[in-house]
Order: structure tokens, then sequence, then C-alpha cells
């Protein structure tokens, strides 16, 4: 990163995310909008993996707790103390060095009182084939009959932030929603919105993603059926 530098090498300004939060503060829609580069820029050394392009953890309780308060929902407090597993691992881009650089990777179980009530047959797929093959159009859906969990439905549109596992973005909305619907892409399928029909729809996108045009014809099942004819 250019702070880390003798001289900036790029303009921060310039960022896609940064130029997208300012475009919609003129937007209509500027209230349903939650940008997390301000609160995501306070501590990068602790919110962010070294060798890969996620937040980790603790990055991204801090994205669901600038959800919730954008929601006006109470955020859970104790999804930092939920049990997780600790290795020496090469991150994404760690992995493209000689040799791989690795760095201590937390993987973190968010769920206590939700369950996953079921995945689809990509995710399925995906997990016989080790953690390998495509996971746009993955589903899982997770249901919380904690007293404590907000009575709504959720629905999620999200990618590796979130993840259909209860690692990240996923697992914290299961913790705090009665039923959390989760969709692997950055496009909307509105005939699934129509048919879930949820109370809250949210749609993630890592800064990444931005530079393509979202499908506003996406077919999520259309989507699923065509990856798992190709063997």
């Amino acid at each position: 990163m250019s702070d880390h530098c003798a001289a900036p090498i790029v303009d921060p300004q310039s960022a896609p995310a940064v130029r997208l939060a300012h475009l919609m503060t003129q937007s209509s829609a500027s209230s349903r909008y939650v940008d997390l580069v301000a609160a995501l820029s306070e501590d990068k050394e602790k919110l962010f993996l070294r060798t890969d392009p996620h937040w980790n953890y603790k990055g991204c309780h801090v994205a669901y707790q600038c959800i919730c308060a954008a929601l006006q929902v109470s955020p859970r407090d104790d999804l930092l103390d939920r049990p997780f597993l600790e290795f020496d691992a090469p991150g994404a881009l760690g992995n493209k060095l000689t040799p791989p650089a690795t760095e201590l990777i937390r993987v973190h179980c968010a769920i206590k009182d939700a369950t996953r009530r079921s995945v689809n047959e990509l995710v399925t797929r995906f997990n016989e084939r080790g953690g390998r093959g495509p996971v746009r159009g993955s589903q899982a859906i997770y249901d919380n009959p904690s007293v404590e969990a907000d009575p709504r439905r959720l629905l999620l549109f999200g990618d590796s932030n979130c993840n259909f596992d209860p690692t990240q973005l996923t697992g914290m909305f299961a913790e705090t929603f009665r039923e959390v619907h989760f969709v692997w892409s950055s496009s909307l399928d509105w005939r699934h919105v129509e048919e879930t029909k949820p109370d809250i729809l949210i749609c993630e996108i890592a800064e990444r993603f931005l530079k393509r045009l979202v499908d506003d014809r996406f077919d999520v099942q259309a989507t699923v059926a065509a990856r798992l004819r190709k063997r």
C-alpha cells in the first residue's frame, strides 16, 4: 500500500470505491448505500490479511457493525469470541510468489445459535473437490430459532467476503436474523428476490469487482445448471 512507501504510488481518491461513494452522496439512493472504506481504513494492519485481498474476521466484524447500524439492527456483541482455527498458509496473493509468502490465518466459525439448513449442488461439488471449482451461483440458507434473533428474513447477494460457509458476513448475519439466504453473485436475480420475499435485501461487492457491469438478466438457477453440466 502507498502508505508504506516513501512516496505515494497511487492516488487513493481515484479508487473505484471512493469515487462510487462520492457519486452515491449525490444520489436519491444514498441512504441505502453503506460505504465501508473509511471504517476499514482506520486500522488496516489488524483488519486485513497481508497475503490475501480479503479482510480478516475482525475486518468482517467492522463491516458487519456498519451494515447493522445502517439497518438500525442491534448487532451481536459476542461474535469476536467465537471459536477459531489457526494455521500458517499463503493467501491468494502470497501463493503467487516463489516461494509462497505465508502468514498466520485465523478462521472463525461465526454461528452458535443458527444452523445451516441447506446448500445447493454447487456448494456440494465445491466441497467434494476439496475447495475447487466455480462458486458463482452458490447458495446457502440459515435458520436461527433464538428468541434474540431479529424475526426478519434477509437475502444476501455477495462474494467471498460473505461466503456460503459461516466464516464471514453470512455467518454473522445468520446469528442476527431468523432466516438468511445467501447467493454468491455480484448481480441480482430479481425473480429469486420475488420468490424469497426477503424483508431485507443486501448486495455486497468487493471493490475489485466494480469494473464488471452488473447483469440485470442474471438467473441463478440457469447459472447453476450450466456450471453443473461442465464436468
